[in-house]
């Protein structure tokens, strides 16, 4: 089996934004939550702060589950990716596709991933621009998608000679694969959709596909 030497940095970013924003955060409560200890908003910071709490412990054990896959074969690469998902999906609330903008949900080259601040104004395809306090655990599942889909495309591409292209290609190829096995297609797809552009594709006359 082919192993990956893909940095596991590279699949981590979402999180790694994630606990930047909500370690400030924890402190700020931590620090006004003594403050208001004989007001109104007593019980709404410790709340608030129990939540961000119980929510920086989970992303902590993530992080360390992730950092345990040494061998990142075509399966443990495929469960890596499953595991980001389920992290990434379960947040997405029905409410946010209703919020959507279609078109970027629709095109599968989607170009103008990146969100949009709010007011900025109709996107390049004539869409509306999506409202990030709305959808921003669906525009971050997006995001993800097309972080994975440059970095397979990256990881092929930046291969030297055959033999290392080839080992690429069976490795991505066998975690979309397992992906579809266990009912992950958004990453199959996103996988099978990296391996038919245009500059993998022109590789089929050097590679084995």
């Amino acid at each position: 089996m082919h192993q990956s030497l893909i940095p596991i940095e590279n699949l981590m970013t979402p999180f790694n934004s994630a606990s930047n924003f909500l370690c400030p955060a924890v402190e700020f409560c931590s620090i006004m939550f003594p403050r208001c200890a004989d007001t109104k908003l007593a019980d709404v910071v410790s709340e608030l702060l129990c939540a961000l709490l119980a929510r920086l412990t989970e992303l902590e054990k993530h992080e360390e589950e992730l950092k345990s896959y040494q061998s990142t074969v075509d399966n443990k690469l495929a469960q890596l990716l499953c595991r980001i998902e389920r992290n990434l999906a379960k947040h997405v609330g029905p409410e946010e596709f209703v919020q959507c903008n279609a078109n970027l949900l629709k095109d599968p080259n989607r170009e103008d991933f990146t969100p949009k601040a709010p007011g900025a104004g109709p996107g390049p395809t004539g869409g509306t621009t999506l409202d990030g306090k709305k959808t921003c655990n669906l525009e971050s599942y997006l995001e993800w998608s097309a972080r994975l889909r440059l970095l397979v495309a990256n990881e092929i591409l930046k291969c030297q000679n055959i033999q290392d292209r080839n080992e690429a290609v069976e490795l991505w190829s066998g975690a979309a694969q397992y992906c579809l096995l266990v009912g992950n297609y958004n990453s199959a797809t996103t996988i099978l959709e990296s391996l038919d552009i245009p500059p993998i594709a022109r590789l089929q006359i050097t590679v084995n596909i």
